[in-house]
């Protein structure tokens, strides 16, 4: 995001050609990722994928995020740190092209502020 690694993003994968499987990844301290289809490792199938990315907490009514969940009555919700217009297929305008039987290594997804809402 704006030239920095973002750590612990959900990206999700939605294959546009048919017979293609959703896929996910969660991007380490480093915003690397190893995507995922069945099980961990596998990567994802051949083809076009749409890609979302989202980094979601929950926070208090103060807006602090919240680590351990305790019942305060209430008041916590997801809150989304990227911009929103990422979090959605059709806006995020971020497409991976994957090879079968080929170790695909993906060009770095650059985010930045102006993707917006």
């Amino acid at each position: 995001m704006n030239g920095e690694p973002v750590a612990k993003a959900t990206l999700a994968f939605q294959p546009v050609n048919e017979g293609g499987k959703p896929g996910f990844a969660l991007t380490d301290d480093r915003g690397y990722f190893n995507a995922q289809t069945f099980e961990q490792g596998d990567g994802l199938t051949e083809g076009t994928h749409r890609v979302s990315i989202r980094k979601t907490h929950l926070v208090d009514r103060s807006g602090n995020i919240v680590e351990i969940i305790v019942d305060d009555g209430g008041g916590l919700v997801e809150k989304n740190f990227l911009p929103n217009g990422y979090a959605d297929f059709a806006t995020s305008g971020i497409e991976v092209q994957i090879e079968a039987k080929k170790t695909n290594k993906l060009d770095p997804i650059n985010l930045s502020d102006a993707r917006g809402v």
